[in-house]
């Protein structure tokens, strides 16, 4: 559920009240820009060098003010934001490709618009093994990685990288991925353990 603040801010924004829209902003504007980086790193880089997170927030906030009356307290105001920025990462995405007149699909592949869970955790892993000598089989070592973390569970991985990576809290996860918060809990706690057990591993591999 919304905390009473948020509700209210959103009440107000609805209303053209901009400092209400300031303040809401203000609240969420870190955890926002983690969503969109993490949206953006699943997109070519030649394709994102036109825009950035900066960017593509301001445009979702634009979005947020003129939808803030369709919200209806039914969940955190915090992931309807999120959702809206989710969307606005992908909508500037294929503007800008349209713009330079390339294909989406000769651009990036069919998949594109995916999350690479397996990928961005293993490059999130990789930066504990960053040593001159271990740059040097970079390649090598993120493929090792790669291979062991996707053994895990999908929606394991994802809990783990919305924690991390987008901040979020076990509440915000289990209403985000449909599941209790003693679930969302169990997954955090059992994806932590293999991703310990798979740096281990990995220590011992470059030894």
């Amino acid at each position: 559920m919304p905390s009473d603040d948020d509700a209210e801010l959103l009440k107000r924004m609805s209303e053209a009240d901009s400092e209400a829209a300031r303040l809401l902003q203000e609240k969420y504007r870190h955890r926002l820009i983690l969503v969109i980086k993490r949206r953006l790193s699943s997109f070519p880089p030649a394709t994102t060098q036109r825009f950035d997170e900066e960017d593509v927030l301001q445009d979702a906030w634009m979005t947020a003010i003129t939808r803030a009356s369709s919200y209806r307290g039914d969940g955190s105001v915090f992931l309807w934001l999120r959702r809206i920025c989710v969307d606005q990462t992908l909508t500037s995405y294929r503007r800008h490709v349209k713009a330079s007149k390339r294909s989406v699909t000769r651009d990036a592949g069919a998949g594109v618009f995916s999350i690479d869970s397996t990928g961005q955790l293993a490059d999130h892993l990789i930066g504990s093994f960053t040593t001159a000598s271990n740059m040097l089989h970079r390649t090598e070592l993120r493929a090792r990685l790669a291979s062991k973390i996707d053994s895990m569970d999908e929606k394991d991985r994802e809990v783990v990288l919305l924690r991390h990576y987008e901040e979020l809290t076990n509440q915000e996860v289990a209403e985000l991925l449909d599941l209790t918060p003693q679930a969302a809990s169990v997954r955090y706690t059992r994806a932590l353990a293999r991703l310990g057990e798979i740096s281990a591993d990995l220590t011992e591999y470059l030894d």
